[in-house]
Order: C-alpha cells, then sequence, then structure tokens
C-alpha cells in the first residue's frame, strides 16, 4: 500500500504511529497511478494554458522585459543570490547540459528554461510531500503516454550524413543529391 496526497484522498487525515497527523489515505499503487492520472487530466487544460501563454510572451516580449520581470521576482523571494539558491543551480547546470551535450539551439534553450521555471511554479504551488510524489514519476515515455492517456504518432526520417537533410524512409535516395 502506498500513501496517496491526491487532492481527493488528501480531505482524509491519517494519524501516523508518530503522532504526526498527515494528509491522505493508504491506497494500492494501480489507485493512487489513476488518482494522479485523473488530476493530470483535470489540471493539463490549465498546464498547456500555461504553457501557451509562455511561448507567446516569448514571442513578444523583448528580453528587456523579461530581465526586468526575472529582476522583480528575485526581489520578491527575499533577495537570495543565484549561487545560494539549489534550485536555480541544477536549472542552470541542467540548461547548460542540454545546449552542449544535446546540442539545443539558444533559442530553445530559452524556451526549456521558461518551461522549467513554469514546472517549479506550479510544483511549489502543491502542498503535498514533492519527494514521494516524484519517486513515482516513470522512467519509460511509452509509460508515461498511457498514464496520460495521450496517443503519439511518431515520424520516421532518414538523415543524410553529408549534408544532414531530411527524407522520409520510403523516399530517401541511394545518394545524397
Amino acid at each position: 500500500m502506498d500513501f496517496c496526497t491526491c487532492p481527493s484522498c488528501r480531505k482524509y487525515k491519517i494519524t501516523l504511529s508518530n503522532g504526526k497527523t498527515c494528509q491522505g489515505l493508504y491506497v494500492n499503487r494501480s489507485t493512487q497511478i489513476r488518482h494522479w492520472a485523473k488530476e493530470a487530466k483535470k489540471e493539463s487544460s490549465a498546464i498547456e494554458h500555461g504553457v501557451s501563454n509562455i511561448l507567446l510572451n516569448r514571442k513578444h516580449s523583448s528580453t528587456s522585459d523579461v530581465k526586468e520581470h526575472t529582476d522583480q521576482e528575485e526581489d520578491d523571494c527575499n533577495n537570495e543570490s543565484i549561487s545560494q539558491s539549489k534550485i536555480t543551480s541544477v536549472i542552470l547546470y541542467f540548461i547548460m547540459w542540454l545546449y552542449l551535450v544535446c546540442g539545443i539551439s539558444r533559442e530553445n534553450c530559452h524556451c526549456a528554461r521558461d518551461m522549467i521555471v513554469y514546472l517549479a511554479q506550479v510544483v511549489t504551488q502543491q502542498d503535498c510531500s514533492i519527494k514521494s510524489q516524484l519517486s513515482r514519476v516513470p522512467y519509460d515515455i511509452h509509460t508515461i503516454s498511457k498514464l496520460l492517456e495521450s496517443e503519439f504518432e511518431f515520424e520516421r526520417h532518414v538523415c543524410c550524413p553529408q549534408c544532414y537533410s531530411l527524407y522520409n524512409i520510403e523516399l530517401a535516395p541511394g545518394e545524397c543529391t
């Protein structure tokens, strides 16, 4: 049995053996996964709306506007310096890894940064134990898509090693054109 802290289970309070009171219920693992998938479905439209707002704001705002907004957020957080914040360091290293190791463009790194910051803001608004929820995130993309009840169609392409052009598998030429 796992301890579920989804919004529907948080209505209940349980007293642990150490006398501490927690909000949630002990449920079967499959029930817990179903609860969080249902909750993710409810929140997906709100997240999609937030993501689209981030992307629209990125298109319409200049870098000075983004810098002013970031400076204001930093002032609101007790004037912590960047070097003291562990979450900021993790985000910075991850963005640098995306750029250096994965070869993602600077523009896409900016987009990834905005998405990660938005994700962190959504997560920090939750009252439940984040650590226990993060340990239950599946590693396999197929399992994730099944839990979210999403189906993806992948397009396969052939990449020319000389000119880096992409071709459909059926229409790929034998030699570089």
